[in-house]
């Protein structure tokens, strides 16, 4: 079983890293793929397409009823028996390139987890939202986890503004005179998302979005550089967990601040899994936002080999 990381670094000047960083210790491991009721990745007859896989094997839409409060200040955290792992479920399609893919979107919450000597901690409740070819072989399919900088900005950016399969119809990044902005913006779907490359996953550091730390600990307690980092990292490793993802290639995404946050996120991984399992290779583009396209394209397209 292997995998593979990467990063992308999109970073801007102007965010100041966050301080109070304390040691950032050691994450729970990835677990082996668990064998299911349902193979964790679909299988094709030769006469099947994409979309047949898809009809037959993708879950089926779900609603997930979450009433509780998420304390997104200093201060707030959620208690552990609160959270539900469960997500929201609904199939979708979109045309990229002229083919039309079949995908499933997922939002809720994991929770991410620290190494505790012989046990685990509960850190945080990490709410994100994914994008997934559901009726592709998990073993070869990158997955791609983005978010953005601040420090303390949601993934809201990079999802609805960027590389979503569907976002606002904002004339971006034209900036329009602030006096005549409209109230609202329309949905439209995205050509130049990602989803053709790679499944995504957008990622709200605690304190930011629906993300709140785990009761005893406070969203400030994991504040600081390398703590927003670790958690964020043992978040990657819930969700590998969670959904048999041990084998994909994963490339690491962060704008802005996200830039920062990126290689140390890595780093964190770097410790807790064996780094000829998960070699990790920097592509990193510096300065702000430049052509959609040509990043979205060097983004996902970097070579790596094992």
């Amino acid at each position: 079983m292997a995998a593979l990381a990467t990063v992308t670094l999109v970073a801007c000047g102007g965010d100041d890293p966050s301080s109070g960083a304390v040691s950032a210790g050691n994450s729970p491991a990835i677990v082996p793929s668990v064998p299911a009721a349902t193979p964790a990745t679909p299988t094709a007859t030769a006469a099947e397409s994409e979309q047949d896989v898809f009809a037959r094997t993708a879950p089926a839409d779900k609603v997930l009823d979450d009433s509780n409060v998420y304390d997104t200040t200093k201060d707030g955290s959620i208690a552990l028996s609160k959270v539900n792992e469960d997500s929201s479920v609904k199939r979708h399609t979109i045309t990229i390139n002229g083919k039309v893919l079949p995908y499933v979107a997922r939002a809720g919450h994991l929770v991410a987890y620290r190494q505790n000597g012989a046990g685990k901690k509960a850190e945080a409740a990490i709410f994100y939202t994914a994008y997934t070819r559901d009726a592709l072989p998990k073993e070869h399919r990158p997955v791609t986890f983005l978010w953005n900088g601040g420090p303390g900005s949601a993934s809201i950016w990079l999802h609805m503004g960027s590389w979503g399969p569907k976002r606002l119809k904002s004339d971006a990044p034209n900036m329009a005179d602030p006096t005549k902005q409209p109230d609202s913006f329309p949905f439209e779907d995205n050509a130049i998302s990602l989803l053709d490359q790679s499944d995504i996953v957008f990622v709200d550091p605690p304190g930011t979005g629906l993300s709140t730390a785990i009761a005893p600990l406070k969203n400030g307690d994991l504040w600081g550089t390398d703590d927003d980092a670790q958690v964020v990292a043992d978040f990657i490793t819930s969700y590998t967990n969670k959904y048999n993802r041990q084998s994909s290639p994963k490339y690491l995404y962060g704008e802005s601040y996200g830039g920062i946050r990126t290689p140390i996120v890595a780093n964190c991984w770097s410790r807790q899994v064996p780094a000829a399992t998960f070699p990790i290779r920097p592509a990193s583009r510096p300065g702000c936002w430049t052509d959609s396209s040509s990043i979205r394209r060097s983004s996902i397209t970097t070579p790596i080999a094992t």
